[in-house]
């Protein structure tokens, strides 16, 4: 167990990059143009726009992603850079800026075309919660569905049967108390510039 640890807190976002370089050299000028901090300040990964530097920023988990295969590894650098080729974290966020549905959103746009790379939990038309989504479908497509489904209760946003109004339920790997109708999302966080100072003391840059 000790072992697993180690390996996972060692985990070289360089040497899995590379390897996605090799295979996938489209991505060779936007990655070096992209600020990589390794922190476990945040759950997963996430990307965003330093709006102090005019940078784009990618923060990782360590132990995240040493989790993941090696084809999850490359699965998930390529979703993130996805977000920021398509403008997801810039030119194309709605009005009043990131939300969780947008996220969301762009997640199940992005993943429509990489579901075979990804870990089980991620946001994938068609699987789990999302199952009545239809794949290939613009991130526009699935804010708006997104909207409609909480607005009337359907889709992930659908109670389970006997779940009451205000109904707490635990989360059985936490034990911490979680709203019943948490949507399954692996993007947790996207860091964005208003977090900074929280982060700084837990940063580690490579």
């Amino acid at each position: 167990m000790d072992d697993e640890k180690t390996v996972k807190t060692n985990f070289n976002l360089d040497v899995h990059t590379f390897r996605l370089l090799q295979n996938e050299p489209f991505f060779a000028a936007l990655s070096r143009r992209i600020h990589k901090v390794r922190t476990e300040a945040v759950p997963t990964a996430g990307v965003c726009l330093n709006k102090h530097t005019a940078q784009f920023e990618m923060f990782y988990n360590p132990k995240f992603m040493g989790g993941l295969s090696d084809n999850e590894k490359l699965g998930v650098l390529m979703h993130e850079f996805y977000h920021i080729i398509y403008e997801h974290v810039t030119g194309r966020l709605p009005e009043g800026g990131m939300n969780k549905l947008w996220n969301i959103a762009t997640d199940l746009a992005i993943n429509s075309h990489i579901a075979d790379k990804l870990p089980e939990m991620a946001c994938i038309p068609g699987r789990g919660p999302f199952e009545s989504y239809p794949s290939g479908r613009a991130s526009e497509w699935y804010y708006k569905k997104l909207q409609e489904d909480k607005e009337n209760e359907e889709g992930p946003f659908k109670k389970p049967e006997g779940d009451q109004e205000g109904e707490e339920e635990k989360d059985k790997a936490t034990g911490k108390v979680v709203p019943a109708m948490v949507l399954i999302q692996w993007t947790v966080m996207k860091v964005g510039a208003k977090l900074m100072p929280r982060l700084k003391p837990w940063l580690k840059k490579d």
